[in-house]
């Protein structure tokens, strides 16, 4: 059904929201740590470079100091282009080749033979603040002093600096973490709702026939458990509620039959008489009626066997035999086709039997007397009941199978109740009653049963009755 909120959907939408803010207030606090770190890091960096220049620093032929950098200083070198650096002689103040002029003249030949080993900040050429690294160095060569300048950290430096911490160290975290989140999060609401799917089903099988089913609380989340119980008890109140129905249905039809059958028996001693004929008729649609509300209470009080198995050709050839003492079944025949090998299908078969009743009576009161009445099982596990009275109008093929519904020119006498008694039982066997025009006039009732047994397709006819 659309246009309603999904439990799923919302649940999928607040965890993703909860992970993006979660995510959105950790940044802040992991490049703030980061940044910390890396300002220690770089002092450390710039402290082993020191190191490193002092080491590099060579006397070539004419004693003069140069700055000759292996291949991994140099690229620790080229990593930085802001940096700048002097390795000076102590003993004779000379600067070594390769060193940058400019630095020294930015700190100046006086402040820097004063300073001792340490950090220290200045201002260049530009006016621009530097940060300086100084160091001490015993080397081979004699002692050194080596001294680094490093620019400010600007605009682009910045984003560089965030790109990187981004690709190397917020990725091979936030990535796996992202992945596991989009699978494990779907998979675990979804087994977390496993439940109430498994409740919708039990609850789809609660009908008017089956309000004994309670919905189980076993392997509910207790949050549910109140929601389960609670509707538990309302499904015990409607089944009492209909249990209290069947039976006063049941109670009343069945002592009605008492008093029907006396005043039938005084209606049969009158004289005869044209009013003795309508009573007569009265009576007998009085007893009809009840007999059928009987059937109503039985089928209501006891529920099918749907589980069980029923030969559709015996259902139908019992069905027959009880209509033989039927003055109305003397006035036509008849005529059973059914396959000499049995027809199975799952269903209760008292109850089906009460089905094809109906149908037979009905086409009976609405067929001419002399015309037969065909009835023919078949291997799909559909029965046909065929008459020729005047059919069915095709607007009518829909409320037909209301309770007392009756069209305003019917004159069959009927109650209205067997064909709406049919339909109930075929819906509660989970099959389909149809009704279609007969080839040679009248109509076609057609009762189909779902899953039939593979049965062979062999057919005889019956001696019409």
């Amino acid at each position: 059904m659309t246009g309603l909120p999904s439990l799923r959907r919302q649940l999928l939408c607040r965890l993703s929201l909860l992970y993006l803010v979660a995510l959105l207030a950790s940044l802040p606090v992991f490049f703030f740590y980061a940044w910390t770190s890396r300002s220690d890091d770089l002092d450390q960096r710039m402290q082993n470079l020191v190191l490193q220049l002092a080491v590099a620093t060579r006397a070539d032929q004419r004693g003069a100091l140069r700055v000759m950098p292996s291949s991994a200083l140099a690229q620790q070198l080229a990593a930085l282009p802001s940096l700048r650096y002097i390795v000076i002689d102590q003993r004779t103040g000379a600067v070594a080749e390769g060193s940058s002029s400019s630095l020294r003249d930015d700190i100046g030949q006086e402040l820097s033979s004063r300073l001792v080993d340490a950090e220290f900040r200045f201002k260049n050429a530009d006016g621009e603040l530097e940060r300086g690294y100084l160091g001490s160095i015993e080397t081979p060569e004699g002692p050194v002093r080596v001294l680094l300048g490093r620019g400010g950290f600007g605009s682009a430096d910045m984003f560089a600096w965030v790109q990187d911490e981004i690709v190397s160290e917020l990725l091979p975290i936030l990535l796996p973490l992202f992945i596991g989140t989009a699978i494990v999060g779907p998979l675990t609401i979804r087994r977390s709702l496993a439940p109430l799917d498994r409740l919708s089903l039990q609850a789809a099988a609660i009908e008017p026939g089956r309000t004994h089913i309670r919905l189980d609380e076993t392997c509910v989340p207790v949050e549910i458990v109140p929601l389960v119980r609670t509707i538990n008890k309302a499904l015990k109140r409607v089944d009492e509620g209909f249990d209290r129905q069947r039976r006063f249905t049941a109670n009343a039809a069945h002592e009605l039959r008492t008093p029907l059958a006396i005043l039938r028996a005084r209606v049969d001693g009158l004289a005869p008489r044209e009013s003795k004929k309508r009573l007569q008729r009265d009576v007998d649609r009085m007893t009809k009626l009840v007999n059928r509300l009987l059937i109503v209470g039985r089928s209501e009080m006891h529920p099918l066997r749907l589980d069980a198995e029923a030969d559709l050709g015996a259902v139908a050839r019992e069905t027959i035999a009880g209509f033989e003492v039927l003055d109305t079944a003397s006035q036509h025949r008849l005529v059973l086709m059914a396959p000499e090998r049995p027809v199975i299908v799952r269903g209760d078969a008292a109850s089906l039997e009460d089905a094809l009743r109906n149908l037979i009576d009905n086409a009976l009161r609405y067929s001419p007397v002399g015309l037969p009445i065909e009835i023919e099982v078949m291997f799909d596990g559909a029965v046909e009941v065929r008459d020729h009275g005047p059919g069915v109008p095709r607007e009518h093929r829909e409320r037909i199978f209301e309770p007392f519904w009756q069209s305003a020119d019917s004159r069959a006498g009927g109650v209205g109740l067997g064909l709406a008694i049919v339909h109930d039982i075929v819906e509660r066997h989970h099959g389909m009653i149809t009704v279609a025009d007969n080839r040679d006039g009248g109509a076609i009732f057609r009762i189909g049963l779902p899953c039939p047994a593979t049965q062979g397709r062999s057919m005889q006819q019956a001696e019409p009755l």
